[in-house]
């Protein structure tokens, strides 16, 4: 009973260190940034190596995910593409929590139940992450007086905040049902205090990606539950409290105004560009990028010569990289996705699936945003919550 209490736990702090780094750079450096990731990993890679018990499954699914992985460096060799030292280890990190996540699925560790103890503490370090983020972005913003991206931090990056900031929002949500009421409260200002960090990021990308798979879960839990008009206006009730909150803030914080502000000019110019064909300068360079890459088509069929950078789109970068021997990793994405989106909008949130639900909708949610932003080896919620899903479907029994 302790040991699977240990691995329950080592599963939820392991992704919770993993995706709140960023926070932790905000508030004690990047030297706590890398010791929370290395830590997160650690702990998750703790769970084969605690629980010492493999099937066939998993050494087929190693061996076969090995072979891709030295395949698809061999190639970036080849064709000269750029490799670092920091490269190298964020594409071993996401090779290994690519197999964790299969483990996990695949032994069916999915029940969690979370000490309240866990709930305050983990609470607390958002709200405190998200305090620290507001307190930095205020100095700025009463000094400079401008609406900017800008974070308060010239290392921070707005898109990969907002990735990160709904990672923890996607987290929190599922760690809504782990809980009773008595602790929800902490939680809904968890929520509130991350929702204004991704606010303040402008991040057209993030925010569209957690609204869809907010709308996937909210269109299952209103179509499931047979008193679906009561729930509707549930559901539209917590929409305006929310959108409250938010004109209280702006009217009496100007920070938040201002941030507002640049958020909204971004989606605005977002459907000029495609409504009226005006200048968006983001959605107009990965055009130039997606146009390079259509009209040079033939020259990736087995990966491009000194490939770069990315361009801002998953399928393809991992063509541009590694031409049609990345064709089966594009074939498991999209059809995970599919199984994703069937369990969130099927599956319960509370007992034995709880994790199916918390893995399903990072993988929706970090698919999504690769469409738009983020490399392979920087979107780690991506490869462990592939890997999980493909571990469950091939999950024969509950172990």
């Amino acid at each position: 009973m302790a040991m699977k209490f240990l691995k329950n736990t080592f599963i939820v702090f392991g992704l919770f260190l993993l995706i709140w780094s960023t926070n932790a750079y905000i508030i004690f450096g990047n030297t706590a940034k890398l010791l929370s990731l290395y830590s997160g990993f650690l702990l998750l890679l703790c769970i084969p190596l605690f629980k010492r018990k493999f099937n066939l499954n998993d050494g087929y699914f190693f061996l076969k995910t090995t072979f891709f992985y030295f395949t698809y460096f061999i190639i970036s060799v080849l064709q000269s593409q750029s490799i670092d030292e920091t490269g190298l280890i964020f594409g071993f990190i996401c090779y290994s929590l690519f197999l964790i996540g299969y483990y996990i699925g695949n032994h069916r560790i999915i029940e969690i139940k979370m000490q309240n103890s866990s709930i305050v503490m983990l609470n607390l370090l958002i709200i405190l992450g998200s305090f620290i983020f507001l307190k930095t972005q205020t100095v700025t913003f009463i000094v400079s007086r401008v609406s900017t991206r800008g974070l308060g931090d010239s290392i921070l990056n707005p898109n990969g905040v907002a990735f990160s900031q709904s990672l923890l929002f996607i987290f929190l949500f599922w760690m809504l049902f782990q809980q009773n009421n008595r602790y929800k409260y902490l939680s809904y200002i968890s929520l509130v205090s991350v929702l204004l960090i991704i606010l303040t990021t402008s991040a057209r990308g993030a925010t569209l990606s957690l609204f869809i798979v907010s709308l996937i879960f909210y269109f299952k839990s209103i179509k499931s539950q047979k008193n679906k008009i009561s729930n509707l206006f549930r559901l539209l009730f917590k929409i305006v409290f929310l959108i409250g909150i938010f004109v209280f803030l702006s009217r009496n914080v100007p920070l938040i105004y201002s941030k507002l502000e640049v958020m909204t000019e971004r989606f605005l110019s977002l459907f000029q560009f495609f409504l009226e064909n005006e200048q968006d300068i983001s959605v107009s360079e990965r055009s130039i990028v997606y146009d390079e890459f259509f009209n040079n088509l033939g020259d990736y069929l087995f990966g491009k010569y000194k490939y770069l950078d990315y361009p801002h789109n998953i399928f393809l970068e991992i063509f541009m990289r590694w031409g049609i021997f990345g064709l089966p990793l594009i074939f498991l994405l999209i059809k995970n996705l599919f199984k994703s989106i069937k369990n969130i909008t099927n599956e319960n949130l509370k007992g034995n699936n709880s994790l199916l639900f918390l893995f399903s909708a990072l993988f929706l949610f970090s698919f999504l945003q690769s469409l738009t932003s983020l490399n392979l080896e920087m979107n780690r919620s991506l490869w462990i919550s592939l890997g999980f899903l493909m571990g469950f479907r091939m999950s024969k029994k509950i172990v």
